[in-house]
């Protein structure tokens, strides 16, 4: 996300690793997953931007994976963006996986 977010940083390797104290390795990590997944992303979102969330989806094993993306949805409002079809996925989706326990 760093070199997403600070494309900058790349021509400054060493300065990238002084103000990276935290490793998240999503790529690594959802490659793992075996259990049902749902990524939730908004198309304005400046964090975490929409192509991000589709690579991790892609990279995901788990063979109970699903994406909504919500129109509009920023990092921290994509839930108030959704409306009721937010709570309404995500019931639907717990469900499925009830249904696969």
């Amino acid at each position: 996300m760093a070199d997403v977010l600070f494309p900058f940083l790349g021509w400054m390797p060493d300065l990238k690793k002084k103000m990276l104290r935290l490793n998240w390795d999503s790529f690594t990590l959802v490659q793992q997953l075996k259990l049902p997944v749902l990524f939730v992303t908004g198309t304005k979102d400046e964090i975490v931007p929409t192509e991000m969330s589709q690579r991790l989806l892609r990279s995901c094993p788990s063979l109970h994976k699903e994406m909504l993306t919500v129109e509009g949805g920023t990092h921290n409002d994509t839930y108030l963006k959704a409306g009721e079809a937010y709570s309404q996925r995500i019931t639907a989706f717990l469900s499925k996986c009830k249904e696969l326990s």
